[in-house]
């Protein structure tokens, strides 16, 4: 795509660039069909990611300024200030611990779900769950939803080879992307879902921005066609 990766194209939709790398890649968009697509489809993401996710002001952080700006600093120290109680050491340490339990098990946690559900996945981040390990296992997406409201969508293979695919669970209003790893499946991406068990819909249609965000960061291949998704699967995903 005439040099520009996904890392300069983003850039250039966040207004990073310089003026001539900026120009550069405008030009190149008016041009090449390809660098056009990939612009739009990642100013899309962009877009649906911020609607997503809005940035929360917290009007804790002005009055912690004006504080600063008026205390005396001795050793490093805000005398005036204090420790508020968001920025409390131990605060903070429970809020690391949270994040690093998160990232240990390769989960990305999103707004309204601050911990896994009980017996979803084990310590070690693998699923525990009987009934997804079967779906993900032996489920094709032709076969739409399970009785329990399973389903698997996209199936394809990562940056390492690894077979990966995204799955909904509308019985827990769940979503989210598993990737095959040492003979178990791991979540990589878990959000919420609003998917309704019975519900016809095609597949791939209603998940979560999160899901298809991660599933773009982590895809190293095409999405598996039909055939190729079969074939997959009778190999135990290998």
């Amino acid at each position: 795509m005439t040099g520009f990766n996904d890392e300069i194209l983003m850039r250039r939709i966040d207004g990073e660039l310089d003026a001539a790398t900026a120009a550069a890649v405008d030009a190149a968009a008016r041009t090449h069909a390809r660098v056009a697509e990939r612009l739009a489809s990642l100013r899309m993401t962009t877009v649906a990611m911020r609607d997503a996710f809005p940035v929360m002001v917290d009007p804790r952080d002005a009055a912690l300024a004006q504080c600063i700006a008026r205390a005396p600093i001795t050793r490093g120290k805000f005398g005036l200030c204090g420790w508020p109680e968001w920025l409390r050491p131990q605060t903070i340490a429970a809020g690391a611990a949270l994040a690093a339990a998160g990232f240990a098990a390769g989960v990305m946690v999103a707004p309204g779900i601050m911990n896994r559900p009980a017996g979803l996945v084990d310590a070690q981040g693998r699923i525990a769950d009987v009934a997804l390990v079967e779906v993900l296992d032996a489920r094709l997406n032709a076969d739409g939803q399970d009785t329990s409201g399973l389903s698997v969508g996209l199936t394809f293979k990562d940056h390492e080879a690894r077979w990966c695919r995204t799955f909904q669970d509308a019985a827990k209003a769940l979503a989210g992307l598993a990737c095959r790893k040492n003979e178990a499946w791991m979540i990589e991406a878990l959000v919420p879902s609003h998917s309704a068990v019975g519900e016809l819909r095609m597949a791939g249609s209603d998940m979560p921005t999160p899901v298809l965000v991660a599933v773009d960061d982590l895809m190293g291949e095409d999405t598996a066609t039909a055939t190729e998704e079969l074939q997959a699967r009778d190999a135990g995903f290998r």
